[in-house]
């Protein structure tokens, strides 16, 4: 039986053992030593029945960045004890450590280009996405996939500065726990099927039919609310017109309307006396009696006119 804990500084001679079986990075024991002392939450092993380290994980955090992550220094499990999950486990138990006693956002890791096993595992399981291939990376120049994880729960929530006693800053987390977040996944797909028409309002599915006669009585209802709103429309186009009017109208009368005439008009027309409103002389003229007109006078010219008075004068002379 094989089970994981956390790693002790005891155990530092065993992992470089591991390391040195099992991966071609090596490293001295200082440089373990420095890992264990400076971030001892992140160091796991794999023991099996026996007390013998067969696995281990090797870790730190990247406080410098403005980003808080962690990053995988050196995974490593014996041939002997492979294909049983133990890496899998070690990698979650680090990241736990990273998420919710460090804060990290993210963790980082790099793999071989020719290290396929490791790549599948990382790419599989463990939900890591390449973000770029360094050149030369190794020792011996082979390429590396520079790869990350985000840590999808988002355990840190804000930090709070000047949180204790001693001003140090604080952050504030939360871990949403499995069942909270499947019945969570599980009430967004509910919503989401409703509102396409599969389910009722109890989440059950609905037939062909039902999800047919829906279909047809929302739009039904969407034809009713658009003609109320072109119903309404209309109304306020009325309105506004007949608003116009109103105001338009008084203007358009006093436009109409002669304007009185002034008081200074009026004083000149009394001063000239009715003969000053009087036709011209032409169109006032007296009738002429037809008796004192021949044919020939009824031209209405200048000399017709005053041959007319002539003969006027002659009738008259005759008589006495």
């Amino acid at each position: 039986m094989v089970s994981i804990r956390q790693g002790r500084v005891e155990d530092l001679f065993a992992i470089q053992h591991a390391n040195l079986i099992d991966l071609p990075e090596n490293y001295q024991m200082k440089y373990y030593l420095y890992h264990a002392l400076s971030w001892p939450q992140l160091l796991y092993i794999a023991e099996d029945s026996n007390k013998k380290v067969v696995g281990y994980v090797l870790a730190k955090m990247e406080e410098e960045e403005e980003v808080r992550h962690g990053h995988i220094t050196s995974l490593a499990v014996l041939r002997s004890h492979r294909k049983l999950g133990l890496a899998t486990k070690l990698m979650n138990a680090t990241h736990a450590a990273m998420e919710y006693v460090f804060g990290a956002e993210y963790c980082s890791l790099h793999v071989r280009v020719s290290n396929r096993a490791a790549y599948s595992l990382y790419s599989g399981k463990l939900t890591y996405e390449v973000v770029e291939r360094e050149t030369g990376y190794y020792a011996d120049k082979e390429d590396a996939f520079y790869m990350k994880k985000m840590f999808e729960l988002g355990s840190v929530v804000e930090r709070e500065t000047g949180y204790y006693a001693d001003k140090e800053d604080a952050f504030y987390m939360k871990k949403m726990f499995e069942l909270g977040v499947k019945k969570k996944a599980e009430r967004e797909e509910a919503k989401r099927q409703r509102k396409l028409g599969n389910v009722d309002d109890q989440g059950k599915p609905l037939s062909l039919g039902q999800r047919v006669e829906r279909q047809r009585h929302q739009q039904s209802k969407e034809g009713q609310q658009h003609a109320k709103l072109q119903k309404k429309l209309q109304e306020r186009e009325k309105a506004q017109q007949e608003k116009m009017a109103l105001e338009d109208g008084p203007t358009t009368t006093a436009q109409a309307s002669p304007s009185p005439p002034s008081d200074d008009k009026a004083k000149t027309n009394q001063a000239d006396g009715p003969d000053a409103a009087a036709p011209p002389a032409a169109a006032a003229a007296a009738p002429v009696d037809d008796d004192f007109l021949e044919d020939g006078d009824l031209d209405g010219g200048e000399g017709g006119a005053a041959k007319g008075s002539k003969k006027k004068k002659k009738g008259k002379g005759k008589g006495k």
